[in-house]
């Protein structure tokens, strides 16, 4: 008996374990961001392009070696086997000139990666913090949603004992459904925002761990402004897309300059009289393209080139827009948090106090129910707040570069 009582604890304690085991971990912003960086198709895809950058910058390479050409001919004599290696002396630059746009390619790509990368990352916080406020206010909804339950009750024992008027019933009832619609549109929205998160992510998403206060630390708006227009990954492309334009653009002026080769023709066949088997020669090459194909060329990548000087040009507005608004906007969202918990301070009071002025007549019920509104609405102020703070804070620290796939968290909040 004692050995089955031993066994079946041990198997409820197994159970518990495995019961405790199967909760879902509460998973925190760094882990979704580093998940989100790894596996989203948008930066595999653009990794993908930076290796075929780094591949076309390898084969512009190869143009300093010899090549091998072979071409088969037929004369009087018979079939000609003629193969010829030739080594590039002089290009007027072309060479250089390929070599640099491919340069710059990588250049470009790998800021494109760095670009979708802040993208990515920007949209995981931002559907991280928009389920962590509809949390927030989905608490106050239900809170809210049961307090109009308990003042439904009161009134209807009143209203059944002929104390209070059925108006006041009916006042209640229709506060009661629109707390408990509340609730519903609030659960709504926060399955879209996880489902968001979840497309970012890749796989689902459970119960997410709030993040600790993140704060700025030293920074202020001037310096985060620096900071992101020095970081910024779009600048970066833009400006790598102007290294091509120049490359491009001594490219199509190198079209116009001959070229100086030195090379080895073998010929293997049948040879016509006083035709040599093979000769060292070194030739001077020039191919301008089609009519002045080569100057239009030129003209091109000058245009190129300025669109991406005046795309640099509006991109600094852009960001300087972006990262003033968002400072002021958490500005303007931290004054607000004290006068919202001072007003929630004492709103469980207030309720109380009003139920009970009710009670004695000194208020009516419209008064109670208003009470409890406010109180509700007070509660998805404060959710409306810290959360966008939090989320304000993260945006600022992504775009001055403190926050990417290698550090999804800031140093200072660790």
């Amino acid at each position: 008996m004692f050995s089955l009582t031993v066994a079946a604890c041990g198997i409820g304690m197994f159970c518990t374990h495995l019961a405790a085991s199967a909760q879902p971990v509460p998973v925190d912003l760094g882990t979704l961001m580093s998940e989100a960086v790894t596996q989203h198709p948008d930066v595999r895809s653009r990794k993908s392009n930076a290796r075929a950058a780094g591949y076309e910058l390898e084969g512009a390479r190869w143009g300093r070696y010899p090549s091998l050409t072979t071409e088969l001919q037929t004369q009087s004599g018979g079939p000609q086997t003629v193969i010829k290696v030739e080594q590039p002396l002089w290009t007027g630059g072309r060479i250089t000139s390929r070599i640099g746009v491919a340069d710059a390619g990588v250049g470009e790509a790998e800021a494109a990666v760095a670009e979708i990368e802040q993208n990515v990352l920007g949209q995981t916080a931002g559907a991280f913090f928009e389920i962590l406020r509809l949390e927030s206010r989905l608490d106050a909804a239900r809170a809210s949603e049961t307090e109009h339950k308990r003042l439904f009750d009161i009134i209807q024992r009143r209203v059944q004992s002929q104390v209070s008027p059925a108006t006041d019933q009916t006042q209640a009832a229709a506060r009661l459904n629109q707390a408990i619609t509340e609730r519903i549109q609030t659960q709504r929205q926060i399955e879209a925002a996880r489902l968001a998160l979840e497309q970012m992510v890749g796989r689902k998403v459970a119960e997410l761990a709030p993040p600790p206060h993140i704060g700025l630390g030293n920074w202020n708006e001037d310096s985060l402004l620096d900071a992101a227009l020095s970081f910024s990954p779009e600048r970066r492309r833009l400006e790598a897309q102007v290294a091509v334009a120049n490359a491009q653009i001594d490219l199509a002026r190198s079209q116009l300059m001959p070229t100086v080769v030195a090379g080895y023709q073998s010929r293997l066949g049948n040879l016509l009289p006083g035709e040599d088997r093979g000769r060292l020669y070194v030739a001077l090459q020039l191919q301008t393209g089609a009519g002045l194909s080569s100057m239009s060329g030129v003209q091109v990548a000058i245009s190129r080139k300025q669109a991406a000087l005046d795309a640099i040009d509006a991109l600094e507005r852009t960001l300087t827009q972006q990262v003033r608004s968002i400072w002021s906007e958490r500005q303007a969202l931290g004054r607000q948090v004290e006068p919202v918990r001072a007003l929630l301070s004492g709103a469980d009071e207030i309720v109380a106090s009003y139920l009970r002025q009710f009670q004695v007549g000194r208020k009516n019920w419209l008064d109670v129910l208003n009470a409890l509104r406010e109180k509700t609405q007070a509660y998805y102020a404060l959710a409306d707040l810290e959360s966008p703070i939090l989320y304000a804070e993260v945006r600022l620290l992504l775009l001055a570069g403190q926050l990417n796939a290698q550090n999804p968290i800031p140093n200072h909040v660790r």
